[in-house]
């Protein structure tokens, strides 16, 4: 019987792994690890850039059904300087100030266009969402650190909300002179 218990002690003293062994599985993982490093990174930048791009999109989504349902004229405010933006309901001159989003710290919205013409004015930085379900058409142009460019378009005739994750230039269609 002490035979087998010697061979069996025997075999498991050879089926231990090495210090020389272990080291170099360490190594193998540790340069893998710094090899994809870099690519998580970006990929946790992008995500941050559509999570912000998501959060205004599903605001003015938001704002276009409040309108609607509430039958009140709601806006949707943009304060570039600040990179904020919040709701707020017809005049809204009284009551409590609304509350107010913050952009991610590496986005910033970069130009508010209206029917072509830009605005930059602090005052005039809000797109209005109507009890009929229309609202003022916009192009609100993000920008990351990295130059990546997304659009957000409001329709005017329906308020529908559409993101884009490129620079949206629309094309105005000109009628042929006869």
């Amino acid at each position: 019987m002490s035979f087998f218990i010697k061979r069996l002690q025997a075999e498991d003293n050879n089926r231990a792994v090495t210090l020389i062994e272990l080291i170099v599985v360490m190594v193998i993982i540790s340069v893998i690890a710094v090899t994809a490093l870099p690519s998580f990174s970006r990929l946790f930048k992008k995500s941050a850039l559509d999570a912000s791009i998501r959060d205004v999109s599903q605001t003015l989504i938001y704002a276009h059904h409040r309108a609607v349902f509430e039958e009140v004229i709601c806006r949707v405010n943009f304060d570039i300087e600040g990179r904020r933006y919040w709701i707020s309901l017809g005049d809204q001159a009284s009551g409590r100030p609304p509350a107010r989003k913050k952009l991610s710290e590496n986005i910033t919205l970069t130009r508010i266009v209206a029917f072509g013409v830009e605005r930059t004015s602090a005052p005039r930085n809000f797109i209005t969402f109507r009890p009929d379900g229309t609202a003022d058409r916009y192009l609100l142009y993000f920008e990351d650190s990295r130059g990546n460019i997304y659009t957000i378009m409001t329709m005017s005739s329906t308020g529908q909300v559409k993101t884009f994750n490129y620079k949206y230039e629309p094309k105005i269609y000109k009628a042929p002179r006869l």
